[in-house]
């Protein structure tokens, strides 16, 4: 109950602060970075399963071997100034934060708040805080670079992924997303229809086995990686994945998104405009090649993130076109994050090893 009482007032916030009141952003903002500091930062070291190791990793190299070399680099970088537990713990929370507020400012200065609102306050931020932080750090990156290709900057578009595959391999989906986003692939209503319906049905193990099997072929460097999926897949350790109430959210603005969809409205400045449109396409793309993935739960979430942080952008889309005043958008926001941080903290969380927030004994 702790985070839910601190969370609540940023939630708010981030909400009901509009562009017409700028200091409100700014205060916003400021107190995001004091959460990121010390809620996030000085929690618990029980608090998430991998805190533990990384700060082993940050210690000594050795202590669990990485293929990316990414992570052993920031570590020797923040290790110049202190090796100790709580500029580690602060540090990797600051930097991770800092780059996803940066995303969203870089896809709206208007609406940025909303999206890390909404954000904020689902699975996937405490997910990627406490769990995944690599990947998520990698699929941040990967989403930055993007937007790069979108506004046309190939070269730093591809430079950010190469970055970020030094984190993460799963980053070379990064590739497939640049393409998307460089060249004029225009979103249609019939790609959601499909990767909706795909999300919904079960694959049998077979399509997983064979496209795993392409994959190896084609990718020789992920051959270890995959093998290994293919080996727990289907056993007691790793399961499939059902369908997953997770992202409902997702699959509602997605579905909305489609109905609503009108291309004319893609000329003007309004809510659904030409970065929603390329959001939307890339969402169908991604929904459904990790719908072929359900097999194993850990491959199918590992390429799903990369949509469960872009639906805040279909989300404030949809709802700013069914609600049309701004004021009313804010508040239905606000009221969909606070349904998603009860969810969070009370359902989710003790399900996946995230118990009542600790600070740490310092």
């Amino acid at each position: 109950m702790l985070l839910m009482f601190i969370m609540l007032p940023l939630l708010i916030l981030c909400c009901l602060s509009d562009r017409q009141h700028k200091i409100w952003i700014l205060i916003a903002v400021t107190f995001l970075f004091l959460f990121f500091i010390f809620v996030i930062g000085l929690r618990d070291s029980n608090y998430g399963l991998d805190i533990v190791t990384y700060y082993g990793i940050f210690n000594d190299p050795s202590y669990y071997i990485l293929d990316e070399k990414g992570l052993y680099f920031l570590n020797y970088v923040l290790k110049i100034i202190s090796d100790e537990y709580v500029f580690f713990a602060i540090s990797y929370s600051v930097i991770l934060n800092s780059l996803l507020l940066l995303l969203y400012r870089c896809f709206s200065k208007e609406l940025f708040l909303l999206y890390f609102a909404l954000t904020l306050s689902s699975f996937i931020f405490f997910q990627i805080n406490f769990n995944i932080y690599r990947q998520g750090l990698a699929v941040i990156l990967v989403l930055l670079a993007m937007y790069c290709a979108f506004k046309g900057d190939i070269f730093l578009s591809i430079f950010i992924v190469i970055v970020a595959f030094c984190f993460h391999k799963a980053s070379i989906i990064g590739f497939f997303l640049i393409a998307i986003s460089f060249f004029n692939i225009k979103f249609k209503p019939g790609y959601a229809y499909v990767a909706l319906f795909s999300s919904i049905v079960t694959f049998h193990d077979s399509v997983f086995l064979y496209i795993t099997n392409v994959l190896v072929e084609l990718f020789p460097l992920y051959a270890n990686s995959i093998t290994e999926y293919v080996r727990l897949t289907g056993s007691d350790i790793i399961q499939s994945s059902s369908f997953n109430h997770r992202n409902i959210p997702l699959m509602v603005s997605l579905l909305f998104y489609a109905v609503y969809y009108n291309p004319v409205a893609l000329d003007s400045d309004g809510l659904m405009n030409r970065f929603s449109d390329k959001v939307a396409t890339i969402s169908c793309f991604i929904l459904f090649i990790s719908s072929l993935f359900t097999s194993n739960v850990l491959l199918y979430d590992r390429i799903i993130i990369f949509c469960q942080l872009l639906s805040p952008v279909l989300t404030v889309s949809v709802l700013g076109i069914f609600f049309k005043r701004e004021s009313k958008t804010r508040i239905a926001i606000l009221f969909i994050c606070i349904l998603q941080l009860v969810f969070t903290l009370l359902i989710w969380g003790p399900r996946n090893f995230i118990p009542e927030y600790e600070f740490l004994s310092l």
